[in-house]
């Protein structure tokens, strides 16, 4: 349950975040056969790709219209089996047979094999943008650690998914991507990060943030009203707090919620990292 607190005296409620759940990123594919001869029993073939039984060359399983099956002679035997039909729920995409994206800026690409367990992220679909709430044990840790020396390649919470494998629209379409294919390639988008140091001095923070919830290592800022951080935005316009935005550093704790919310309250001063995705 994430747990919004407004900075306003002892004023606080309660609302809810939600986020799309693990099973997003860890559908298997699976392509099954229907045939059928006399003596010769169906069969289901669970492997991502497929022989062709007419030369034994390995290749994508692709739709065929029913009567468009082709001959197998039975190994020993004159028998023959004919596939009247392939029915494809889901293959793998060829990242080679997509185009090279034109990159935009603070835009970069990555390129990963899904594991047992997924792509190794959490996301989060908002105003219709798909961010990485948080990272995971898996290819996408493994994705950063072979780029610790180049950090601009490196994804983190907050980063925006605004393609895959080719398709890049709303974030439901993204996420249909993200559970078909085993082999992902991702246009990553950073998003903008500014610093903000806010005194209290006896008076209210004026800003509702959401945050315990635990698939998100950063707390979200819902509303803002009268207090020291309308102060702050009168006064530093490039560096303005907005509805939306999300804190992911207070005082240079990060990644857990619930200490970041503590210090907002306890604290005099704060010296917040702040991120807006675009």
């Amino acid at each position: 349950m994430a747990q919004a607190v407004l900075f306003s005296g002892q004023c606080a409620w309660f609302a809810f975040s939600l986020v799309c759940p693990r099973s997003c990123m860890s559908w298997r594919s699976r392509s099954m056969w229907s045939c059928w001869s006399a003596g010769v029993p169906s069969q289901e073939n669970t492997e991502r790709e497929e022989f062709d039984m007419r030369d034994g060359k390995r290749r994508n399983p692709t739709l065929l219209q029913s009567g468009q099956g082709f001959e197998r002679g039975s190994r020993g035997s004159g028998s023959s089996a004919r596939c009247d039909a392939v029915v494809t729920i889901d293959t793998k995409t060829d990242p080679t047979e997509i185009p090279e994206p034109d990159l935009g800026p603070g835009e970069f690409l990555i390129d990963v094999h899904k594991d047992e367990d997924g792509a190794g992220l959490e996301i989060e679909s908002i105003s219709g943008m798909l961010l990485v709430a948080k990272l995971k044990r898996g290819p996408m840790i493994a994705w950063n650690a072979e780029h610790a020396h180049e950090p601009h390649l490196m994804v983190k919470a907050g980063d925006r998914i605004v393609g895959v494998n080719g398709v890049e629209s709303e974030s439901s379409r993204l996420i249909d991507e993200l559970k078909r294919g085993t082999r992902l390639r991702l246009v990553m988008r950073h998003p903008r990060e500014f610093k903000v140091c806010l005194e209290k001095k006896g008076r209210e923070l004026g800003m509702c943030v959401i945050g315990g919830n635990v698939k998100l290592d950063m707390l979200k800022i819902s509303a803002l009203r009268a207090g020291v951080v309308e102060d702050w935005n009168r006064s530093h316009s490039s560096a303005a707090i907005a509805s939306g935005d999300r804190i992911i550093s207070v005082n240079g704790i990060d990644n857990e919620p619930a200490k970041m919310l503590d210090e907002l309250r306890a604290n005099g001063v704060l010296h917040v990292t702040v991120i807006r995705p675009s």
